[in-house]
């Protein structure tokens, strides 16, 4: 089982089929340039950390696979509870997705 670590560290985005990667690019710069207000060290390093692995998978396509994109990153906290484990996970659904949602 795989845990998220305390604070704010995850980030999951899916574009839906047909939409533009660099609209998606913009809005990740202007979450990146918001992070950079947060006050708690800790939790500001971990989500522009997020957001800058999520903005570099997203580099990887020029277009929207047919079925849409799903992305996943952050760190988590393995099972010991101690070490953690930075998880980039693309992923191409096998139905089209029709909704965009961005969790951080």
């Amino acid at each position: 089982m795989l845990f998220l670590r305390n604070g704010t560290s995850f980030v999951s985005l899916y574009i839906p089929a047909g939409d533009p990667v660099q609209k998606h690019m913009a809005l990740l710069a202007s979450e990146l340039s918001g992070a950079e207000s947060i006050k708690s060290r800790q939790t500001r390093q971990s989500v522009l950390a997020a957001i800058t692995s999520t903005r570099e998978m997203l580099k990887l396509y020029k277009n929207t696979p047919p079925n849409g994109l799903c992305l996943f990153c952050g760190i988590i906290l393995q099972e010991d509870g101690k070490s953690e484990k930075k998880m980039k996970i693309p992923l191409e659904p096998f139905k089209p997705i029709n909704v965009f949602a961005y969790k951080c």
